[in-house]
């Protein structure tokens, strides 16, 4: 699921319950892509972010991630079940 809290929208959940795709950067910024009904896929995208917060189980499982950009909205994305740490790319660590 993928939140966006903060700024003029409040809190607004943009998609509910349905695959992460990936989370990428560059220059311009962060991208969060999540796969929609239909095969088609939705892309957030992050300018200027300032902050990430990993939210984890006891255990060490993410069951969130956060994104803060320079205005202090945030991109909240919620896994259904925890991502073992092992799941991740080793090279982002």
């Amino acid at each position: 699921s993928l939140e966006i809290v903060g700024g003029e929208v409040g809190a607004e959940e943009e998609i509910h319950d349905q695959p992460l795709r990936g989370i990428t950067s560059d220059p311009s910024g962060v991208t969060v892509r999540i796969e929609r009904p239909g095969r088609l896929h939705l892309d957030h995208h992050i300018a200027h972010p300032e902050k990430i917060r990993i939210a984890e189980t006891d255990e060490g499982a993410v069951v969130a991630i956060e994104i803060e950009d320079a205005e202090g909205v945030n991109s909240l994305v919620r896994f259904r079940s925890p991502m073992r740490p092992e799941m991740f790319d080793p090279a982002v660590e």
